[in-house]
């Protein structure tokens, strides 16, 4: 057994202690084969979110600011995450990424590059348009709503979205980056809810969608 699903109980115990937790639209994850998972970006816990809802194993791409808390790098490291150096013009990520999509695992990236501290969706970098582009990926949106305050009790909703397959683009263009960056942007805005809604007031009918725990 790898050490990612030995830890996945402890993992789905520790975030039902800690927030009330919500998955809908588990039933657009791909059930075989490889995918690019794009998702928002809120807090550090945001990867064993992502992963205590998906059964395939994700192998993410985690920014090397991180890796200096020993504990988080030891973390990172044992679940055979890519250490991406930013702004160092850090190309070797894209070839990891190709190699695990073309050998069926499932890559999964925070197109922000940072986390929001609102919750409003930042800018989309073009880092995972590039790799969709290089390796021919299938791409599931994904995205994290916390209501109210990110810490302990807050309820968190993370809706998947339906997957983006790589003939919708022209994939063997560069001219392509910009296009599947925006397709992802507005993917993933798509499955936010909005911001008066996250910061604890109701939601508007228009915002409710059925879902599971």
């Amino acid at each position: 057994m790898s050490l990612y699903n030995f830890l996945r109980p402890a993992a789905w115990v520790f975030l039902r202690l800690k927030y009330r937790l919500r998955y809908e639209g588990r039933e657009n994850i791909p059930e075989k084969g490889s995918y690019l998972l794009v998702c928002n970006h809120r807090t550090l816990t945001d990867p064993i979110i992502i992963a205590s809802g998906i059964k395939q194993e994700l192998h993410f791409i985690a920014k090397a600011e991180i890796y200096k808390n020993k504990l988080l790098s030891a973390f990172f490291t044992a679940m055979g995450a890519y250490k991406l150096k930013r702004g160092e013009g850090d190309t070797g990520v894209i070839d990891w990424a190709r190699d695990h999509l073309e050998n069926e695992r499932c890559v999964a990236i925070f197109p922000e590059g940072t986390r929001s501290k609102t919750g409003e969706l930042l800018k989309i970098k073009s880092g995972a348009a590039y790799i969709a582009l290089r390796s021919n990926a299938r791409i599931l949106p994904c995205a994290l709503n916390f209501y109210g305050k990110t810490g302990w009790g807050s309820k968190v909703v993370v809706r998947f979205g339906k997957i983006i397959e790589p003939d919708e683009f022209e994939l063997s263009s560069p001219r392509a980056i910009r296009p599947i960056t925006r397709r992802i942007s507005a993917e993933i805005a798509s499955l936010m809810d909005d911001t008066a809604s996250l910061s604890g007031k109701p939601l508007s009918e228009k915002k409710e969608r059925s879902g599971s725990d």
